[in-house]
């Protein structure tokens, strides 16, 4: 029998992120203890591209030299946060692997996860247009993860909208992680005539949902729900209510309000 979970891919973007994505990833692989976890950390392209100002000017030579030293600063502070950043992932994880790229983040992490089951990232405060993109695009599993005293993957949370999109995420959850029994859904205004009895599928497969319904907000509702669970398993931002909303609403927000990791298929 194959396994769908082999290996995990956690990505930093800097050294503050190191310690608790690390500690995330030690909470899934004690779980999954034959996975291999590798390290990414993503440099931006900056450099002499900051200074694109300069084009159709010509510095004097003590502008240049000026000009020149700061980008050795620039590339020896760099190459120093690279390595702490190793060093730090390394030591908390153990025998693993690190490596690091440079680009754009969300073509590097969209290029990098064709070998990979799952991405551990953090969670981001604001949706910038790289994220956008990791959201939009995504073909494996992302887990974005908040900087948290505690982890814990016992109890699992899915907002149903029960579009295509959820039951796609739903069931690369199931695929990788098959070692979670019982997962509990919510759904925010679906009408009693609307709502689908997913365990018709999942009780034969030895797994069990609890469904449950509510009416109201939905942004309150999911974000008050979630304060019980580890752990909000939401569908890609292609189809669902959260990306077409992104311009007003309840998607956007709950990624942003969320204290909670949050699982994307």
């Amino acid at each position: 029998m194959i396994k769908l979970f082999n290996r995990m891919l956690v990505s930093f973007q800097n050294e503050e992120e190191v310690e608790y994505l690390t500690r995330y990833a030690k909470v899934i692989k004690e779980k999954y203890s034959g996975i291999e976890v590798v390290g990414l950390f993503v440099k931006p392209i900056e450099g002499v591209m900051k200074y694109d100002y300069l084009k159709g000017y010509y510095p004097t030579s003590t502008e240049w030299e000026y000009i020149e030293k700061t980008i050795r600063f620039e590339k020896e502070a760099e190459e120093k946060k690279k390595e702490k950043i190793k060093k730090k992932f390394l030591s908390l994880m153990g025998d693993s692997k690190f490596y690091i790229r440079s680009g754009d983040l969300a073509e590097v992490l969209l290029e990098e996860m064709k070998l990979f089951d799952v991405l551990v990232i953090s969670k981001p405060k604001d949706i910038g247009h790289e994220l956008k993109a990791l959201f939009k695009n995504h073909y494996r599993p992302v887990i974005f993860v908040p900087k948290l005293e505690n982890y814990s993957f016992e109890k699992i949370l899915v907002a149903n909208d029960h579009r295509f999109e959820f039951y796609k995420s739903l069931f690369s959850f199931m695929g990788i992680f098959e070692k979670v029994k019982t997962i509990d859904s919510i759904s925010v205004n679906v009408r009693e005539e609307d709502r689908e009895n997913v365990n018709i599928y999942f009780n034969k497969a030895g797994r069990n949902i609890e469904c449950f319904y509510e009416d109201g907000d939905i942004t309150n509702v999911i974000l008050e729900y979630s304060k019980r669970y580890d752990l909000l398993l939401m569908g890609d931002l292609q189809q669902s209510f959260i990306f077409e909303k992104v311009t007003g609403k309840p998607g956007i927000k709950i990624i942003k309000e969320i204290d909670k990791p949050i699982f994307m298929g």
